[in-house]
């Protein structure tokens, strides 16, 4: 009976060291600036092959697809290979679950494409 009364707490004191630690993992995007601004900084890729190229911003541990006004379209697209910081309005996914970056504003952060 006393192992019972050690085991029962001891579970679910592991039970809830888990669910902290996997509940800290989210799916969002929480990088901020000092006016709040949402913002991803990352590498600019290309995405998948031809004719179905997209735009894509790498970072340590996510891969995120860019959809940008045609202006912002075309310095991202200049800009391959290099690091940049971009500033987004919204987060959605496709029908891959790969999380889309509305995005507002880039900036360009290191102009060495051999980094």
């Amino acid at each position: 009976m006393k192992n019972i009364l050690i085991i029962i707490p001891t579970s679910f004191l592991l039970l809830f060291i888990n669910i902290l630690c996997c509940s800290s993992q989210s799916d969002s995007v929480k990088e901020e600036d000092n006016s709040g601004t949402n913002f991803v900084t990352g590498k600019i890729l290309m995405a998948q092959n031809e004719p179905f190229t997209e735009l894509a911003l790498v970072t340590d541990n996510s891969v995120y697809l860019l959809d940008c006004p045609d202006e912002i379209k075309e310095i991202i697209y200049n800009n391959q290979g290099k690091t940049a910081k971009v500033y987004y309005s919204n987060v959605s996914k496709n029908e891959e679950s790969v999380r889309v970056l509305k995005v507002d504003k880039v900036e360009i952060i290191n102009s060495n494409s051999n980094d």
